[in-house]
């Protein structure tokens, strides 16, 4: 995805645009956005969890996560787990 894809998407959640600060965060955005697209077979899907706060994460955004890798992976795992239908 283009990076002004990248800045669109963040407008679109909730100006949260301040998360995508680096090139690696804006890689990590990219990857767990076609992951959750791939998952929820649906863009509009995946964006609008993306922007939601998920319980599984303490309440924050799967977006927000994206800010470290070890939250990217976090996001990644539940998204595996909803892939599989498995329990987060």
């Amino acid at each position: 995805m283009p990076d002004s894809n990248v800045q669109n998407l963040h407008i679109a959640m909730n100006e949260e645009s301040s998360v995508v600060a680096d090139h690696e965060t804006q890689s990590r955005v990219r990857e767990v956005q076609a992951l959750a697209e791939y998952v929820f077979e649906s863009c509009s899907i995946a964006l609008d969890w993306l922007a939601r706060p998920n319980a599984a994460l303490g309440d924050v955004t799967p977006l927000s996560c994206c800010a470290t890798e070890a939250g990217a992976q976090q996001v990644r795992r539940i998204l595996r787990a909803i892939e599989s239908g498995g329990v987060v």
